[in-house]
């Protein structure tokens, strides 16, 4: 039997149910109980608050308890308010709860957790979200209302100098009424420009072609991740892979369509259009795509792969080059090269990131990222410069999640930089430019004045990226260098701080309309002239310029007061990167006897952009990864209207009659009109007619009390300090001077006159000898000395001969030497030898010789020319024949003569001969010749006859002729058994052979005077001259010389040896010829016949040289007491 219950109601029932058969009178009752229930759910919590949560990100979950009291199951579901319920629009709190929706079974509980995600900030108060909670069968739900305090995202920044710590702040976000600066020194990030307490990027003071690094620090105080992204304003470095990514998208979007084509079975994909749907997660998200890895509907692209990027792999094993840059990569051991290396980087990059020709460059990194919540980024900012100057530029920061930085703001940081240096360089290893000198020296060299030009040419770097023109001034150092009293330094005026500030001292103009109809209208254009927003503090500043030095005369400036430097070309464009070459001419007239810079001279080179800069950075902005095309755009040919072609007319010019002569009927004086001044009118206005002037009615222009500073164009300058020198021309003698012998003095002094007041210094001539000697030796030599002594003998002292003297010249100069030679006294050229010419022979020394076929003979003074190194040989012979006698003097008593004379080298100073104000400049070199003639000594070996020196007497002074040796004989027996005898000593004094035979020279009788003689004259009347008493062992010979000698003990004299030398006493090995300078020993025999005194003279005479006389003296006896004993000397 089935029981069904119906109630309309909740509650508990009571009712019987009774039984009733049919045909029976028996009933039976069952009482029924019924209860009627609903479910009953009770929430633990009906406010759900959340006191810390940020815009737009899940909060940290919460968890609410459902109980069922009831005794049977609950099912429950949650509605949660979204926006696109149209009677919920201005709520700014979404939530998630999970489970959604469940079953809780009787008497059992059930955990929900809450998310909640703010979607903006409330105005006022937390953000309130009102949450429902149905249960079954139940009508009225369940509220639970969410709230939850809404911080936005919150980023601080700090900028860190290089080698600085980086602040440390609590990451936490402000509450209401805090300072937007934080005291550890980070500062929070608006929008807009960032204020002048807050920090700059301030590189300060920079060296040009340097790098430097600045850190800017952000801190994330909030738990909301943002994407951000970093780009400098005006000067971004350049980018090399700019050309690359764009490519790089065009194949990332080919391949994701083509992946996407393949999913779908070869067919467009229909949801291509749809967007995965987008989770709630604090981490980064890409775009359109959340993170729910288990959504069937997210695509995931990482399993399919393009056919488009697959590539055979030949070898697992990395291909290693011969050639790579692993020594420019590794690791220096000492810092010095570690930061070599690291300069050497920076450099690299800065010339890539300074590309554009801005002269300024800031590389970000990384230029976008994400910012995690709690943390730090760090980006590194780094500065580039290759021009001087001052950067303001701006740092702009774009973080999405910040307020109004998602509708494009944007918070901008502003960046300085001030740059110093000059963009121009020397380029090392140039000839004659010394770059280590300060200024740098260009040594021109030194010339003489037939050459007159010095030529250098160097170069000139441009290290920056911007096409640069450079303009040369010359100025000669001592007008530089002029320090009268009347010239003035410097100059200081009160200039605008920047040259768009306008003279508030200067009216305006006011523009009148004039009645006149002469007068010309003009169609001026004033412009909108935009202001610029400047520091109303400090409108103007004092600057101070050079002035320039006052005019003063060049002591070497040409006819004309020309000045003697020329620099080509004058102007010249230097381009990025890149060298211009530069030639500088000296001329010079002057010359100077010393090499000492005389000719300096300052090169100043202005440097300024080029015409064209506004167009190269308009395109390089345009087209970063393209080159700019010099050559000009073609155009076609378009016909000119009749207004252009009038208006491309030339202009007349008018007299003052023509201007005021005009069809007007208005009587107007001409001559009141002729009086008015004319002021000219800028060119660049645009005039109704052709005329470029017009009446001043006002009169004079006001004053500007604005001081204008000049050169403002100028970017750089580059200095040269340009010498040189035009000395009087000399070539160089392999011989030092002889200070005894002094140089010409200068032939054009007064042409040469400079105005130096000091003394010149004196320079010495050198000295070449010659020898000559009248006993020819040997085999004379073509050139040079001939010495005395015999092959492997005793070598002679001094120089027997030498009539031929080669004489070199050398040119150390840089330029070309034109010269000439002649000789004065006895010498004279005989040859001339030129590197890369034919011998000149004199055809005066040639005689009758046959010539060699090379010798040509020519005219000896004609010109040579010798360029830098070249030498010239002149072979001078020493001509004693052509002495005439009277300056052989004392020729009977001297056997030495010496001869002066001079070669001089002419340098004329025009080649040509045209020059006539000039004499031709002279070099001496002296010579000095001597003439050498043999001469003998006599000395008689000592012995006892020998009568002692006797003092001077009246007829014998000290001036009269030398006595000659006198040989003692003695008393001797006319009819001894044994003959007396002596020995003389006959030496070479001189380094020539004597050849010398014994001669007697006969006495002349003179008649006895009347009145009386003395001793020596009685002596000389009764004396016999008999030769024959008087007998030599040896009458002629040949003597080598010179003879050897001692030093007499206690003296200076020097004697033969007349006796054995002894042999105890240490000496030389002889040579195998010592004999033949020993001196000759001549022994003399008496052998008188009567008694009477025996005097003879003898000489010993010497071919071509000096002779000899002695006197032999003996008297005859006829005692025998006399005799001579047989005995030998000890």
């Amino acid at each position: 039997v089935e029981v069904t219950l119906r109630t309309g109601s909740v509650g508990k029932y009571t009712a019987l149910l009774e039984a009733v058969g049919f045909n029976s009178l028996h009933a039976q009752c069952l009482e029924v109980f019924a209860s009627v229930q609903l479910p009953l759910v009770r929430i633990n919590t009906h406010h759900a608050h959340f006191p810390v949560t940020y815009l737009r990100t899940p909060s940290e979950p919460m968890e609410v308890e459902l109980r069922n009291e009831s005794e049977m199951p609950a099912n429950f579901s949650w509605k949660v308010p979204v926006k696109m319920d149209g009677c919920y629009t201005a709520a700014s709190l979404e939530a998630q709860i999970n489970p959604s929706q469940g079953s809780i079974p009787p008497r059992e509980s059930r955990k929900c957790t809450i998310i909640a995600v703010p979607t903006k900030i409330p105005e006022e108060g937390p953000a309130v979200l009102p949450c429902h909670l149905f249960i079954e069968e139940i009508l009225q739900p369940l509220e639970l209302r969410a709230t939850a305090i809404v911080y936005g995202c919150e980023v601080d920044y700090a900028v860190v100098a290089p080698g600085d710590l980086p602040p440390e702040i609590e990451l936490k976000p402000r509450q209401p009424g805090d300072s937007p600066c934080d005291p550890a020194g980070t500062y929070l990030i608006t929008s807009g420009k960032a204020p002048r307490k807050m920090p700059s990027v301030d590189f300060g003071e920079l060296p040009l072609q340097r790098a430097k690094v600045m850190q800017v620090m952000l801190y994330n105080r909030t738990g909301i991740a943002t994407p951000y992204s970093v780009k400098v304003d005006k000067n971004p470095a350049f980018d090399p892979l700019v050309k690359g990514r764009k490519i790089g998208d065009y194949l990332d979007a080919a391949t994701r369509m083509y992946a996407l084509i393949n999913q779908s079975g070869g067919q467009e994909p229909e949801n291509l259009g749809e967007t995965v749907k987008q989770t709630f997660e604090s981490s980064p998200q890409p775009a359109g795509a959340g993170r729910d890895d288990n959504d069937s509907t997210k695509l995931k692209t990482k399993k399919f792969k393009s056919a488009l990027n697959k590539t055979k792999k030949t070898s697992t094993k990395k291909k290693r080059w011969i050639l790579d840059d692993k020594h420019e990569r590794q690791a220096f051991r000492s810092s010095f090269g570690a930061d070599f290396a690291k300069q050497k980087e920076m450099k690299e990059q800065g010339r890539m990131a300074l590309r554009a020709g801005r002269g300024f460059a800031v590389k970000v990194s990384p230029s976008s990222d994400w910012l995690q919540p709690f943390s730090m980024a760090v980006i590194t900012v780094t500065s580039f410069s290759d021009l001087p100057g001052l950067m303001e530029d701006e740092l702009i920061l774009t973080l999405r999640e910040l307020p109004g930085h998602a509708e494009g703001e944007s918070f901008r940081i502003p960046l300085r930089l001030q740059s110093y240096g000059n963009p121009l360089y020397l380029p090392d290893q140039q000839v004659g430019l010394n770059t280590l000198a300060s200024p740098p020296r260009l040594l021109c060299g030194v010339t003489v004045p037939a050459e007159k030009m010095l030529l250098r040419r160097f170069k000139v770097g441009n290290n920056s990226a911007a096409r640069v023109v450079v303009n040369w001034k010359i100025f000669p150092k001592t007008k530089l260098e002029n320090m009268s009293e009347d010239r003035a330094m410097i100059h200081v005026g009160l200039c605008g701080r920047h040259p768009g500030v306008k003279d508030p001292f200067v009216e305006p103009e006011v523009k009148t309309e004039l009645a006149e109809k002469d007068v010309l209208k003009l169609n001026i254009d004033d412009g909108d002239e935009q202001e610029e927003d400047l520091d109303p503090e400090e409108p103007f500043n004092f600057k101070i310029w050079s002035e320039q030095p006052p005019e003063i005369q060049d002591p070497f400036s040409l006819p004309g007061n020309e000045l003697p430097v020329l620099i080509e070309p004058e102007e010249a464009v230097v381009p990025e990167h890149g060298t211009a070459s530069f030639t500088v001419t000296m001329t010079c007239l002057k010359a100077t006897l010393t090499a000492a810079s005389n000719y300096r001279y300052t090169l100043i080179g202005d440097c300024r952009f080029t015409a064209d800069r506004e167009e190269r950075l308009a395109f390089a902005e345009a087209n970063p990864d393209e080159e700019y095309d010099e050559r000009p755009p073609q155009t076609p040919y378009v016909a000119l209207s009749q207004d252009a072609q009038v208006q491309g007319l030339p202009d007349i010019e008018l007299d003052g009659n023509a201007v005021v002569d005009d069809d007007s009927d208005i009587e107007v004086d001409p001559k009141t009109l002729l009086q008015e001044p004319l002021i000219e009118v800028p060119a660049g206005l645009e005039v109704t007619t052709t005329k470029r002037f017009r009446r001043n009615r006002a009169g004079p222009p006001p004053p500007q009390p604005l001081a204008v500073e000049p050169q403002l164009d100028v970017l750089a300058t580059i200095v040269i300090d340009c010498v040189g020198d035009c000395v009087l021309p000399r070539l160089t003698v392999d011989k030092k001077g002889n200070p005894a012998v002094e140089e010409f003095p200068a032939q054009n002094k007064e042409q040469d006159d400079i105005g130096d007041e000091r003394e010149p210094p004196v320079l010495n001539a050198p000295v070449f000898k010659f020898t000559w000697s009248s006993v020819p030796q040997g085999s004379q030599p073509a050139t040079g000395p001939l010495h005395g002594g015999a092959v492997g003998g005793t070598q002679v002292t001094g120089v027997t001969s030498c009539l031929v003297r080669q004489i070199s010249f050398s040119n150390h100069n840089a330029a070309k030497i034109t010269c000439k030679f002649r000789t004065e006294g006895p010498f004279r050229i005989q040859l001339i030898q030129q590197g890369g010419a034919h011998p000149v022979v004199n055809p005066e020394s040639s005689g009758g010789k046959t010539k060699k076929k090379d010798e040509q003979p020519s005219d000896i003074r004609k010109l040579f020319v010798l360029a830098k190194w070249e030498t010239v040989t002149l072979h001078v012979v020493f001509t004693p024949e052509q002495i005439p006698l009277p300056q052989w003097q004392h020729y009977l008593t001297k056997h030495e003569h010496v001869f002066k004379g001079d070669l001089i080298v002419e340098y004329p100073r025009d080649a040509t001969g045209e020059l006539d104000t000039h004499k031709d400049d002279l070099q001496r070199i002296h010579l000095v010749g001597t003439a050498k003639r043999p001469a003998v000594q006599v000395h008689a070996v000592p012995n006892e006859f020998d009568r002692p020196m006797r003092l001077e007497r009246a007829e014998r002074p000290p001036w009269s002729e030398p006595m000659p040796v006198i040989v003692e004989f003695g008393y001797t027996h006319v009819q001894s058994s044994i003959t007396r005898s002596r020995c003389i000593l006959i030496s070479n004094i001189t380094n020539t052979l004597a050849k010398w035979n014994l001669v007697h020279v006969g006495r002349k009788r003179k008649a006895s005077p009347v009145i009386g003689a003395t001793l020596p004259e009685e002596e000389e009347f009764r004396a016999l001259d008999d030769k024959d008493a008087f007998e030599f062992d040896i009458s002629a010979g040949e003597l080598p010389g010179p003879s050897k000698d001692g030093l007499v003990p206690d003296s200076e004299e020097r004697l033969p040896h007349w006796c054995a030398k002894s042999s105890a006493l240490p000496r030389a090995p002889p040579f195998p010829d010592d004999e033949r300078f020993e001196p000759q020993r001549l022994k003399i025999s008496f052998r008188p016949k009567k008694n009477e005194l025996y005097k003879c003279r003898f000489r010993v005479q010497v071919e071509n040289g000096l002779s000899m006389d002695f006197i032999c003296r003996g008297c005859g006896s006829y005692d025998e007491e006399d005799d001579n004993l047989d005995f030998h000397e000890a």
